[in-house]
């Protein structure tokens, strides 16, 4: 017999609003240093009986229009059939579903054809969150991130060519101290390259639970402070050249706004630097304790 997935449902803050449905529960990969989200969780698929249950419940509550997200830490990782299942399931009970979203890892597209993921933007699975981090190829390895940003360019090239929109993650801080600069060099080239939908940041935060925070103790791994991140960021929006959202609304940002580049590029460049000169690091220090946070 087929288990329940019974994990609590972590989800990106703009799917507030949607069905939640239990698809998967865990990570496929779970070995990146930086995460600590389902490092106790087994990876398992969720029953179709449990999804149609959670859709029946949700649908009369929601209504037949509401967007659909799949849980999970690389719901796209499950096969084609049964991602195809369960957008057929949302169509006979909720014809009006604007779009289906889910986590994806980079390896999880990799493993569709250019048919199946054609396909499943037409059955309505036309949003991803794929977890890019970074445009750094040695911040990317350090982390264990298990993929390159060569690879990322080559599937979320065909995301785009399949009509799947996706939001991008980008982590301020990630390559360590020192290093913004050239993260946000690299991570500008990698995503004006590309036409995400939104791209999505947050500042590196080490939790306990992570693996990462031992090479933080051991001294492996040095952070870097918040006004870097800050100056990373700034880096990055001065050298974007794509059209995209810049979301940097998450907790875990010093700095918080929504930004339609190139439109709003140049007013929030302009705040970024007013805060950046603004602020002393003394009042930083005081006023954003990274240590304090116990959860993304």
């Amino acid at each position: 017999m087929v288990k329940l997935v019974t994990d609590p449902i972590f989800r990106p803050p703009q799917e507030k609003d949607a069905i939640q449905l239990h698809a998967t529960q865990g990570c496929s990969y779970n070995r990146c240093k930086f995460c600590y989200v389902f490092k106790r969780s087994h990876f398992q698929a969720a029953p179709m009986r449990q999804i149609k249950q959670g859709l029946l419940g949700q649908v009369p509550l929601l209504g037949t229009a509401a967007p659909v997200y799949l849980s999970g830490g690389n719901a796209f990782t499950l096969p084609f059939e049964r991602l195809r299942e369960i957008a057929l399931l949302v169509r006979e009970h909720a014809p009006d579903c604007p779009r289906i979203s889910m986590y994806t890892r980079i390896e999880d597209i990799a493993r569709k054809s250019d048919d199946e993921l054609a396909e499943l933007a037409a059955l309505g699975i036309n949003h991803l969150y794929p977890g890019t981090e970074s445009g750094d190829n040695e911040a990317l390895d350090a982390m264990d991130k298990g993929s390159t940003v060569e690879e990322a360019l080559c599937q979320l090239k065909r995301l785009e060519q399949a009509g799947i929109a996706y939001t991008a993650s980008y982590i301020l801080g990630l390559a360590g101290k020192g290093r913004g600069e050239r993260s946000a060099r690299l991570t500008a080239d990698f995503f004006n390259q590309l036409h995400p939908e939104r791209i999505s940041t947050t500042g590196l935060t080490v939790f306990e639970q992570a693996p990462l925070h031992q090479a933080v103790q051991q001294g492996a791994f040095l952070e870097a402070d918040e006004r870097e991140k800050v100056e990373e960021l700034l880096l990055f929006l001065r050298l974007l050249t794509t059209h995209t959202i810049v979301d940097s609304s998450h907790y875990l940002n010093m700095v918080n706004f929504t930004a339609r580049i190139p439109e709003e590029q140049a007013a929030i460049i302009r705040e970024v630097e007013e805060f950046l000169g603004e602020i002393s690091d003394e009042q930083i220090r005081e006023n954003y304790k990274r240590d304090t946070f116990r959860f993304i």
